[in-house]
């Protein structure tokens, strides 16, 4: 049976994903670091995984259903920061309601599907700009350009979505509404 890479994940509205699109642009011409052009901007809550294609609608299904006992959540991008010496982010401000749904859906995913491609010892929510292929003589030059950087948005997460790889990029397979 086919499987395919899929992950889940908060995606911002357009406008501010279009605004995140513009840094991740910056990094692709003045930087060469291309690599985050392949998904849409987004903020990562459980890795990639693979999951069977037939067996996607339980996937999708049993997301949708946990989803219906949570809540929306309120998020603030502000300024910038980075994972040394090869990410660089859009920061989000701590918020212990994302860190909880985060941690709630992998327990979910293990629980029911024994799913478990989390092996990150701490969550820590961003939006990523360059990663991968940002070399690190490019790196710092970048962050010195990004850390004088200013930069606020915010927006309500009320959907969850799943991703899923085609072709050498990520596409957007669902948006599943959160319940209240």
């Amino acid at each position: 049976m086919p499987e395919n890479l899929y992950f889940l994940a908060v995606v911002p509205p357009k406008s501010i994903a279009d605004e995140v699109e513009e840094f991740r642009q910056i990094m692709a011409t003045r930087f060469k670091s291309k690599h985050a052009l392949k998904s849409p901007p987004h903020i990562t809550l459980i890795p990639p995984f693979w999951w069977e294609d037939h067996d996607y609608p339980k996937l999708r299904a049993g997301i949708n259903e946990w989803l219906q006992s949570r809540v929306s959540i309120e998020l603030i991008l502000r300024d910038f920061n980075c994972f040394k010496p090869r990410v660089i982010y859009v920061d989000i401000e701590a918020n212990s309601e994302l860190n909880q749904m985060q941690s709630d859906l992998k327990a979910f995913l293990k629980e029911e599907w024994t799913l478990d491609p989390d092996k990150r010892p701490s969550f820590h929510p961003h939006l990523t700009i360059a990663f991968k292929d940002l070399k690190p003589r490019s790196f710092y030059r970048a962050w010195d350009y990004f850390k004088q950087q200013k930069y606020e948005a915010r927006f309500l997460a009320d959907e969850l979505y799943i991703l899923k790889h085609v072709n050498g990029r990520w596409i957007i397979q669902d948006a599943l509404p959160v319940g209240k």
